[in-house]
């Protein structure tokens, strides 16, 4: 089992920002050098020096009490293509083994929740589980001569200002990056593959992309000179993308290593 700390609840998780941060990383190096060159090269985008500093520390603490063979297996699964749910589990499970308050919150108080059919929890739902882990590891802490990380109090604390943000509602970022404009010759594939994740096939788009499909189709059993398909629509409405993500998964362009209709499920 890991160490107990409470950085966890203050920083959270950082399931994305360690995803770009393994990335890049180069198992050649230290952590520590890692790092750094992380923070040279603007990896991590931080609201503020401070923020930056936390996390930093956050992943210092985290990558440094990990194996070198699991921090090279989550470095290899950061660089492939994953979807997020699935390097959001795999991650979650490394921090379990390294976080102890972490694990003993999520295997003896979350799971239980679920099980029992519950799947909303508010902070004050978990205060009383999380109180009770503090207080005992203040006395294992007492009674082996060393001193608890964090005060009931401060702890607390540090809870109320946990509270869940409309921000954190959102799988995704809602600071990133979005194209305004879709450009058909996009040759950058970050941006293609972005463009990808951030499309939505609605059941009426999934609809007219079979639609379109059965036309070409019967097109060679029933060759003619018309118009085969026409997309039309006001300005805004996604005849743009309609079109060119229709021609990606026709094509099934690999984008990233992954192909494209793959891609849009």
């Amino acid at each position: 089992m890991g160490k107990f700390s409470t950085r966890l609840i203050r920083k959270g998780a950082l399931i994305s920002e360690t995803r770009d941060v393994l990335s890049t990383w180069d198992f050649d190096r230290s952590v520590k050098d890692n790092l750094h060159q992380v923070v040279a090269d603007h990896v991590l985008h931080a609201k503020s020096e401070a923020w930056m500093r936390e996390m930093v520390v956050t992943l210092s603490s985290r990558f440094s009490a990990m194996p070198p063979h699991e921090l090279h297996s989550l470095g290899w699964l950061a660089r492939a293509p994953v979807a997020s749910d699935v390097w959001q589990a795999c991650l979650l499970w490394h921090i379990g083994r390294v976080d102890t308050l972490y694990y003993e919150f999520a295997v003896d108080w979350l799971f239980q929740q679920f099980q029992n059919g519950i799947y909303l929890v508010r902070t004050e739902d978990c205060v009383p589980f999380v109180q009770a882990c503090v207080k005992r590891q203040s006395r294992h802490n007492g009674d082996s001569g060393g001193r608890a990380q964090l005060s009931l109090e401060d702890f607390l604390r540090v809870v109320k200002m946990t509270e869940q943000t409309i921000k954190d509602l959102f799988a995704n970022r809602i600071d990133r990056r979005i194209e305004e404009v879709i450009k058909v010759d996009q040759a950058d594939e970050h941006i293609v593959r972005d463009e990808l994740d951030e499309y939505v096939v609605t059941d009426s788009i999934r609809s007219h992309f079979t639609e379109i499909l059965e036309r070409y189709w019967e097109t060679p059993k029933k060759p003619h000179e018309d118009i085969a398909v026409w997309v039309s629509g006001f300005f805004g409405s996604g005849k743009s993308s309609f079109a060119k993500y229709l021609g990606l998964a026709l094509e099934n362009r690999a984008i990233l290593g992954e192909g494209a209709a793959h891609t849009l499920g």
